[in-house]
């Protein structure tokens, strides 16, 4: 699952800031992506971007001989929890998440988010 490319997922027309890959510990033929755009609202509490973030797993399917297909469903709130953590740390999920950031004004090293929060 792993050779396979992240499928383009936009929100709003716009491509992701960050998209990371954690292989599935269960199932050897899925994976878990987590996805996040800048929502275009400052954070609260600091000067950085508010993200929004989807969490879904990826299956592949194998139909007929080399056709490979990918079906994602939205990962349930104990699949988060039970990933994450019940504060939404992302050093717990099991591995390191695999990905990248897009090169993007206000999201570098020092900007990339550390949590996701459950439930986004």
């Amino acid at each position: 699952m792993d050779a396979l490319p992240v499928l383009a997922r936009l929100d709003r027309g716009r491509v992701p800031l960050l998209t990371l890959t954690l292989p599935n510990q269960t199932a050897l033929d899925a994976r878990w992506v987590l996805r996040a755009w800048a929502s275009g609202q400052p954070d609260p509490q600091g000067d950085r971007p508010l993200l929004l973030s989807s969490l879904v797993k990826e299956h592949t399917l194998h139909p007929a001989g080399p056709l490979t297909l990918v079906r994602t469903e939205p990962a349930t709130s104990l699949e988060v929890i039970d990933l994450l953590g019940p504060d939404g740390d992302l050093s717990r999920a099991g591995g390191p998440f695999r990905g990248e950031a897009a090169d993007r004004p206000g999201i570098g090293p020092k900007d990339r988010p550390t949590k996701a929060m459950p439930g986004r």
